[in-house]
């Protein structure tokens, strides 16, 4: 399914020694309080953008009560189950995230050791965190930080992050959902998604487990974390037993899961019977046809696994709902760097590197931010500072494989000889 690559992806892992968050490029004299302002307020922003993603794609929580759905990777709230309501509030979410900050934000730093390993001793107090969730996200930071280099003290304390994400409208459009079934406890309002999906420009996908529980996933390709699409997921579990004989329709072809190439052409018939039904799908991959038939090419954008929902009905309006797992496939791999160690380089002297993979990749393109050096196509970095780069860079590397990218900070302080 696709919110659960998509948390597969985007926590495998961003906050992690191999992610360390920073600023993409700073420059400054070394050790100022302009280097380390810099570090740690990236690794607020990286860490709040993480908990966003992360708190939003377990319906609201860092850590999920009960009741709740265990997946394979993700545990997921009911915010209906059988009838009873279990709706977090916007305070407690806010509260959540803050708790993803407290427990992230100290891997991101790394103690510190970037510094540390240049001569100089970052001294940290307790961290205080506020989540504000409005028309924006606001993460306001108390963390308490000396630098000590030679004979100065340095102190640092306030650190602050706006997130252009409009978790209001989220939260509202969310809230819709949950005041219908209120309405209809025993119903999925594919109807009311549907229709608030055109309204408010975001797409949805309805995945059907056993047990009747269903998992809503919400997409907001308006906003961004990353490089992935913002996705707010939570289910809700059903008593369906007395349902199911009344209200189907007589729809016998076994829907089995699929999978398609990128630009490949895909197509799958649901109705080989050629029977008198009516299709309709809720997927903005392709259009189904009345009949039922599915045909389109896969772009590179679309890889991943989509649990696609079909509506089917008759004349007499008896419907039946069917869902299966299509799952687009790239011919190219995900590049995965390997994790890049804080770097001293000095001036007038040649500084070599070498980025890896953690395999190798043919017909791969290396990319950097900088200005210090070009990152050849093979990953070699190769350059000779002068005095003007003096300082503690953090240089984003970037390896691309027809569109397929991964990302790993460089750590580099330039000394004089």
């Amino acid at each position: 399914m696709l919110f659960v690559v998509a948390g597969i992806l985007f926590f495998s892992q961003r906050i992690s020694e191999e992610k360390l968050a920073a600023e993409k490029e700073t420059l400054a004299e070394p050790f100022t309080p302009a280097s380390l302002n810099s570090f740690v307020q990236h690794c607020l922003e990286q860490t709040a953008e993480d908990a966003v993603q992360y708190v939003s794609m377990r319906g609201g929580y860092y850590n999920v009560p009960e009741p709740a759905e265990d997946l394979i990777l993700i545990k997921l709230p009911y915010y209906f189950d059988f009838g009873q309501k279990h709706f977090p509030t916007k305070e407690l979410i806010e509260e959540q995230m803050e708790l993803y900050v407290l427990d992230n934000l100290p891997e991101c730093t790394s103690n510190f050791s970037a510094f540390k390993e240049s001569g100089s001793e970052v001294t940290a107090g307790k961290m205080k965190i506020k989540v504000s969730l409005g028309h924006k996200a606001l993460f306001k930071l108390e963390y308490p930080l000396t630098l000590h280099e030679g004979n100065s003290i340095i102190e640092l304390k306030d650190f602050t992050y706006s997130l252009p994400l409009d978790f209001e409208k989220v939260y509202y459009l969310v809230n819709q959902t949950v005041a219908e079934h209120e309405l209809n406890p025993n119903y999925v309002p594919i109807g009311e998604i549907s229709a608030s999906s055109h309204l408010n420009n975001f797409t949805f996908e309805l995945s059907y487990q056993k047990n009747d529980v269903v998992v809503y996933s919400y997409l907001f390709d308006e906003y961004q974390l990353g490089q992935e699409d913002y996705v707010f997921v939570f289910a809700s579990r059903y008593n369906w037993s007395e349902l199911a004989p009344k209200y189907e329709l007589d729809y016998v072809q076994e829907v089995e899961d699929q999978h398609c190439y990128v630009e490949d052409v895909c197509s799958y018939d649901l109705n080989i019977y050629d029977d008198p039904f009516t299709f309709e799908d809720f997927t903005e991959l392709f259009d189904i046809s009345p009949k039922g038939k599915i045909e389109f090419v896969p772009q590179q954008k679309d890889v991943g696994k989509h649990n696609v929902l079909v509506k089917i009905s008759n004349y007499t309006a008896k419907e039946k709902q069917v869902s299966f797992t299509l799952e687009i496939l790239s011919l190219y791999l995900t590049p995965e760097i390997l994790k890049i160690e804080p770097q001293n380089a000095s001036v007038n002297q040649t500084f070599t590197y070498q980025v890896k993979l953690k395999e190798p990749i043919k017909e791969i393109t290396f990319e950097d931010d900088t200005k210090l050096f070009d990152v050849d196509g093979d990953g070699l970095i190769n350059f000779t500072p002068q005095n003007n780069s003096l300082g503690f860079h953090i240089i984003e590397i970037t390896a691309d494989n027809h569109g397929l990218k991964d990302t790993e900070w460089m750590y580099l302080t330039v000394n004089e000889k």
